[in-house]
């Protein structure tokens, strides 16, 4: 019988030519099983057929998403088809780096649940470092430098994407844990569950993923449809943590409402929107007023610092 050990879930939508270069960094080896959903796209649809001939002799399975529609619905059809023991989530317009089976595979017969790995970033128009890996990296260095349990609360619970991550399947299917179908931020409440769950968790400092910037999405437009469904996710993600970690754990995350009642404004919703935003806060008990400690500012700081040096001592290569 096949011995699958990784199963690596890509939805995609309207990338089908990037999706094949992401598939030429994934190693045709019979241990990885490569599941790619397609989320009813409209447009590249040659690309698309034409990626699935290129592949049809191969350990890459499509399929098209049986969830409805949405980035959360195509995981979720992915893990439906998943056959490894563990399981790792790319974007389509994404790619792994060089070797990072090589780092990957060495955690296959450990006893975590979960594995975080670093990303890059890089803006394919400038092909420059971007930032889009930032928030990421900053919890991750935070970690490596000093595993402490504050930074291993912020790490579990504030690491959102999927991606660049070694998830053991059991954990999926023990707890049935699945993703979010909606709009935006389908992969919060996963991670975080998943995150709760895990009984170990290892930090690897090897980069292994890389996220694209694409041109022309310097800024995204807001509507308030889709702040709506953010800050449902946020008042979802603040009820669970505050019911199933404990107090000292909770104190050590910081909720930014006051960013989020400042989008209100921001994106011109109006002042009775704002009211509305701050009643439902309080309804909910989300921590508004707490003053983020000092040492928060010093740790973004010296990330910010230590991140402009290493692309400056790249450009100097």
């Amino acid at each position: 019988m096949l011995d699958i050990k990784l199963s690596i879930i890509i939805p995609n939508y309207n990338s089908a030519d990037q999706l094949i270069k992401l598939l030429s960094t994934i190693p045709s080896t019979m241990d990885i099983q490569t599941i790619v959903v397609d989320d009813h796209s409209n447009s590249k649809l040659m690309e698309w057929e034409e990626c699935k001939q290129k592949y049809k002799d191969s350990n890459v399975e499509f399929y098209v998403n049986e969830c409805g529609k949405s980035a959360g619905g195509a995981r979720n059809t992915g893990l439906k088809y998943a056959k490894g023991d563990w399981i790792m989530f790319a974007d389509a317009d994404d790619y792994f780096v060089p070797d990072f089976y090589e780092y990957v595979q060495k955690f296959f017969d450990k006893e975590y649940d979960l594995v975080y790995f670093r990303s890059t970033s890089i803006d394919l128009e400038t092909g420059k470092i971007s930032d889009r890996h930032e928030g990421a990296e900053l919890l991750i260095r935070n970690y490596l430098e000093n595993p402490n349990k504050k930074n291993e609360v912020r790490l579990k619970y504030n690491y959102f994407s999927p991606c660049a991550k070694l998830v053991r399947k059991e954990l999926f299917d023990r707890f049935n844990i699945r993703f979010d179908e909606v709009m935006v931020a389908n992969d919060v409440m996963c991670s975080l569950k998943l995150a709760f769950h895990a009984n170990s968790i290892f930090v690897v400092d090897e980069i292994i993923y890389c996220i694209t910037k694409q041109p022309g999405t310097l800024t995204t437009l807001i509507t308030e449809e889709r702040y709506d469904a953010r800050m449902d996710v946020f008042y979802r993600r603040h009820s669970y943590l505050k019911e199933h970690l404990s107090k000292n754990e909770y104190k050590l995350l910081h909720f930014n409402a006051r960013l989020r009642l400042k989008q209100v404004l921001q994106y011109k919703f109006g002042w009775k929107k704002y009211f509305e935003v701050l009643g439902k806060m309080l309804c909910e008990r989300v921590p508004i007023w707490r003053e983020i400690s000092p040492s928060y500012y010093y740790e973004t700081i010296r990330y910010m610092i230590r991140e402009k040096k290493t692309v400056q001592d790249n450009g100097n290569h």
